[in-house]
Formats: C-alpha cells, sequence, structure tokens
C-alpha cells in the first residue's frame, strides 16, 4: 500500500500550474507567490520565536535554524511548480482493499511548488521506516532530484515548526508516555545539518 501511495502522489505530482504557495480561487489555479522562497519563508521568523518562547526549541536551535534557512537559500530556487496535496498524510488516503488508493481526500490546503514539499509533509505524519517503500512507489512514476535529501529535510524542518505552533495555537497536547510532537524539529534540525 505505501508504494501505490508514492505511485498515486507522484502521478498528481505530474500536474504542472504556475506561480507557487496557496491556490487563487480563480477558474484557473495559479499560486499566490511569485518564488517557492517566499512561501518557505513566510512567518519562518515568527514561527522560530514562538518554538522557542514555548519551549520546543532552545535559543542555540533557534538560531541555527534561521541560519540554515539563510544558507539554504539557493535550494529554493528554479523549482517546477506543480499541483501539491498540503496535508499529505494517510488520513487523507482512500483503500477499499488495502493495496491501492482508490482516492486522495481533503484538498483544502492544495498548493502550488516543489513536489519534494509533500514527501517531506508524508515524512512528518508517518515514522521513518515507512518513507523507502513510499519513494520506491513514487520513483516508478517520477525519478527524485539529486538534492533530494537536503530539500526534504529543510521541508521537514519547515513543516515540523509550523506543526508546532499550529499545535500550540490549537491547544494540541502530546500523548502521555510519548516524544512531544515538537522533537520532530530537532529529527529534522540534526540530519538537514548533516546533509
Amino acid at each position: 500500500l505505501l508504494q501505490a501511495v508514492g505511485e498515486y502522489v507522484a502521478r498528481v505530482h505530474r500536474i504542472k500550474l504556475s506561480g507557487y504557495g496557496p491556490l487563487s480561487i480563480d477558474a484557473t489555479p495559479i499560486g499566490l507567490h511569485q518564488r517557492w522562497s517566499d512561501y518557505i519563508t513566510l512567518r519562518l521568523d515568527e514561527h522560530i520565536a514562538v518554538c522557542h518562547q514555548i519551549g520546543a526549541i532552545t535559543r542555540a536551535e533557534a538560531a541555527a535554524i534561521a541560519d540554515i534557512f539563510t544558507r539554504q537559500q539557493d535550494v529554493f530556487e528554479g523549482i517546477s511548480p506543480v499541483l501539491l496535496h498540503g496535508d499529505l498524510g494517510s488520513h487523507n488516503m482512500l483503500s477499499a482493499d488495502g493495496a491501492t488508493v482508490a482516492a486522495l481526500i481533503d484538498w483544502e490546503d492544495a498548493m502550488s511548488g516543489d513536489p519534494v514539499f509533500d514527501i517531506a509533509f508524508w515524512g512528518t505524519f508517518v515514522r521513518e521506516s515507512m518513507l523507502a517503500d513510499f519513494l520506491t512507489g513514487y520513483q516508478r512514476v517520477t525519478p527524485l532530484p539529486d538534492d533530494f535529501e537536503v530539500r526534504y529535510w529543510l521541508y521537514y524542518l519547515r513543516i515540523a515548526l509550523s506543526k508546532t505552533v499550529h499545535r500550540h495555537r490549537f491547544g494540541y497536547t502530546d500523548r502521555p508516555g510519548r516524544p512531544p510532537a515538537s522533537r520532530r524539529i530537532q529529527r529534522a534540525l540534526g540530519r538537514v545539518s548533516a546533509c
């Protein structure tokens, strides 16, 4: 099923768009930003500050995250925008037989941008061991870019920051006995620093 999900998502990512970020509501969908980096860095400083204020990251981690996104700006250039689901997780997939994907639902967060962003979003929802099968299926349809690893972890980090702020604002609590969801930030920070 994970391989089938990867294939399905890769087929979605073949739909070319223009512009970046959230889609306009005009007849022809187009991203509202002129550059992908405009979307990725939107409210980044605020998200870093909130994560520090609530204790999800240390002052040193906040500085390291800001530095990483400043140094890695070139990674966000030259992206050919495609249709992204924007909330890619198993909770938004339907399967009648447990082996194939019947539909991808809940498109309210759809956007235009880098397909690796959608893959990283998927990664924030699943165990890391589940990513390999997803990528096997994905690559049956579309090859991964040469700089996949660094892009994946940069996006994972950006998404983890955003999700941590979201959880805080809406009062979501971590499950007792489990590590805090904000640990995804440290995981991504470690991995992107190693790339």
